[in-house]
């Protein structure tokens, strides 16, 4: 799991994500039918009090709600600081109006939830007002009563660490059933794709080879017959296009082999190969934490480093380029830098998209569609140091 995500899973549900506050789901209703059950009761055994049917009329809503449609509704009314205030008003009510046992049951049932929903810091706080009036429960003029008063508070601030722990858990395990669920994904989509590379390589690559050798011997026996020369144009032409397919099948194969291959191998292998192709040494670091990121993210990683690397070649007049990829504090991390001339103002450079300058530019288009930054310097040995964060979830950035 990602650092990241594991600290989603630690947080509130506020932090969470999209899909997290699912993960308390089954803890919230069962507090919530816990809270009816208590209003329910509180009704029965005083039918004849008015004042208490108002109450229902208040405090049902915010337990029944979360009860029926959490899945729905719960991130909206986790993070609502005035549903949340609501329901601390509702609660003091509650204590105020129903008998004290009763009570008791409903504060400590709303601590455990604003413990799941916020932490027990915040639900501390909450707790504040039910203080002075659950401390004297019972006789207080009794040292018996006091007692049981502080046991209740205790019992309210245990509920709030508690229910924090297991929203903790909770989350923890969601997102623990997330990742296991995307590998198991992965894997299938990754055996499906080599499948589909070697049936390609068994029938398609292999009849398109076949043709290539048939129009080859096509075109040679029209040069030596009597024919137009737009036939012999047309024999050319086919050679041309039955070799061009051929080698858009292959490589088409080998962007489906490449689910076999780790990203970080595949990252160094395509920084090797430019090393290789453009004369540069070219020092490669790539994190282990970089296999966990997802395919798309890959991609657009993978994109920029290209660019980037083609910028040195084609620009920097570099002896050394240094390709650095980490995963640090939920975002992707790419930095490449060279020792080569750099970019006098590397920020206008940027703006003007001029002197072939371009690829920079579309690096922070693209940066910024994945709620990414960049950032660039003149590298102390002279070069251009340009450094790329992408977060591992663009829709939370974004939001």
């Amino acid at each position: 799991m990602s650092s990241s995500r594991l600290s989603a899973a630690l947080g509130v549900a506020g932090t969470t994500g999209v899909s997290a506050h699912r993960a308390i789901s089954g803890v919230m209703r069962l507090l919530a039918e816990v809270r009816l059950a208590v209003l329910v009761l509180a009704v029965v055994s005083a039918l004849d009090q008015v004042h208490l049917a108002v109450l229902v009329l208040f405090a049902v809503p915010l337990s029944y709600i979360p009860a029926r449609s959490w899945e729905r509704h719960g991130q909206v009314i986790a993070r609502s600081g005035i549903l949340l205030a609501c329901d601390l008003v509702a609660t003091v009510a509650v204590v105020v109006v129903v008998p004290q046992l009763l009570g008791a049951v409903y504060v400590f049932a709303t601590m455990t939830a604003m413990g799941v929903i916020v932490g027990w810091r915040l639900t501390l706080v909450m707790a504040a007002p039910f203080v002075p009036l659950m401390a004297p429960l019972g006789d207080v003029g009794s040292f018996e009563g006091w007692v049981f008063g502080v046991a209740v508070v205790a019992t309210m601030v245990a509920m709030a660490f508690t229910g924090t722990t297991l929203g903790a858990a909770l989350r923890r395990q969601w997102l623990a059933a997330e990742d296991s669920a995307t590998l198991r994904a992965r894997g299938a989509a990754t055996t499906e794709r080599v499948r589909i590379a070697r049936d390609m390589h068994d029938t398609v690559a292999g009849d398109l080879a076949g043709s290539i050798l048939i129009a080859q011997v096509l075109r040679d026996r029209l040069e030596h017959e009597e024919v137009a020369i737009d036939v012999r144009e047309a024999a050319d032409q086919l050679v041309t296009a039955v070799t061009t397919a051929h080698s858009h099948t292959r490589d088409a194969i080998g962007e489906l082999r490449r689910a076999e291959r780790q990203p970080s191998e595949e990252l160094e292998e395509l920084c090797q190969a430019w090393s290789q192709r453009s004369g540069i040494a070219c020092q490669t670091q790539v994190a282990p934490g970089v296999d966990d990121l997802e395919p798309a993210l890959i991609s657009d990683v993978r994109a920029m480093l290209t660019e980037l690397l083609e910028n040195v070649r084609r620009h920097s007049g570099a002896t050394t380029a240094q390709v650095e990829l980490s995963v640090v504090d939920g975002s992707a991390v790419l930095r490449v830098g060279d020792d080569g001339v750099g970019l006098s103002d590397p920020a206008a450079a940027v703006r003007t998209a001029g002197d072939g300058h371009y690829g920079l530019a579309g690096i922070d288009e693209r940066s910024a569609i994945l709620g990414g930054t960049v950032a660039r310097r003149q590298a102390a040995c002279g070069g251009l140091d340009t450094m790329v964060c992408l977060p591992l979830h663009p829709e939370e950035a974004i939001a």
